[in-house]
């Protein structure tokens, strides 16, 4: 399986030439949510390397079956396909989808979107998001309590 520090540089060159809203490079952004992963939940390495890979299905062209191929494990790659919309929203709200998640994804998933949603309500996030977020993370809360 590859490394932390392999599926840096990985995420790197997948989101290379993407920036966030305040113009960062954009995989900088999967680092800080590994970043809460670990911090917040004492993520194994699995949710570690799936939380640095939380964007790619989404936002590049890279597959779930190239990083099959790159060695990661189905347990990564599980959990990185249940917190990309375009590979479970389907036709849900944004609410749905997150109760969607609550209820059926791995407790890793979870673990990450909610990271993912803290770190997109830091400070200069517009308040419609935050409310949209909070509200995210206070069902994955829910649900990570419940389900642990």
């Amino acid at each position: 399986m590859p490394s932390f520090e392999d599926t840096v540089r990985f995420i790197q060159q997948a989101h290379e030439g993407q920036t966030d809203k305040s113009g960062e490079p954009y995989w900088k952004h999967p680092v800080a949510v590994a970043s809460i992963v670990a911090s917040l939940y004492n993520g194994n390495d699995d949710e570690q390397l799936a939380a640095l890979l939380h964007d790619v299905l989404e936002d590049t062209p890279v597959t779930k079956e190239q990083l099959a191929e790159m060695g990661y494990s189905p347990a990564t790659i599980e959990m990185v396909r249940w917190v990309s919309s375009n590979e479970t929203r389907g036709s849900m709200t944004y609410l749905e989808w997150i109760q969607h998640i609550a209820d059926n994804a791995p407790l890793g998933s979870l673990k990450i979107k909610i990271s993912d949603n803290q770190h997109n309500t830091r400070p200069g996030a517009p308040p419609g998001l935050v409310k949209r977020y909070h509200k995210s993370m206070a069902i994955l809360g829910d649900a990570l309590d419940y389900r642990n």
